[in-house]
């Protein structure tokens, strides 16, 4: 009993030698696409502000006010959800990151926490990664799906 021990240590610790270069290149390959996303999102942001503007002066002002607000909503939400995390962490990290969250890098530092695996931070609500994904969520339901049912509906009143 004890040789099939000998033996299945020895070969598993060959194996965890060969497989370890594979997952680095899985964790940068994570990483990259945390940061793709994140990234996405942040560029998200500056079409929906050039789109409104763009909107605005066609003559479109409705629309550009609905586009807008609905930017204005996703922040919002993801502000709500930033201040829960960090009401008890003091005034200057709260506000450090509302002014993150206003200025929509707040995704690509929560992808940055998650991807390096930070601790959750003491006197914080939840973990990184919960965060990141209630960013995302309010990023999809308070600016995407909103945005989306309204360019059908302009796709097809325009048509």
């Amino acid at each position: 009993m004890m040789v099939v021990y000998e033996n299945t240590t020895v070969v598993l610790c060959r194996l965890a030698v060969l497989l370890r270069p594979v997952l680095k290149m899985a964790r940068v390959g994570v990483g990259l696409k945390l940061f793709i996303v994140a990234f996405l999102s942040y560029f998200d942001f500056v079409t929906d502000i050039l789109v409104s503007q763009n909107l605005y002066e066609s003559g479109e002002e409705k629309w550009a006010a609905a586009t807008l607000t609905c930017v204005g909503a996703a922040i919002g939400f993801q502000t709500s959800f930033v201040t829960i995390r960090y009401h008890k962490c003091g005034w200057k990290k709260l506000g450090t990151k509302v002014l993150l969250t206003v200025t929509c890098v707040m995704p690509l530092v929560q992808a940055a926490e998650v991807w390096t695996g930070a601790d959750m931070e003491e006197g914080c609500v939840f973990p990184p990664l919960m965060m990141l994904v209630s960013l995302k969520g309010c990023e999809a339901f308070g600016e995407s799906l909103p945005e989306g049912v309204m360019q059908v509906v302009g796709f097809l009143s325009f048509s």
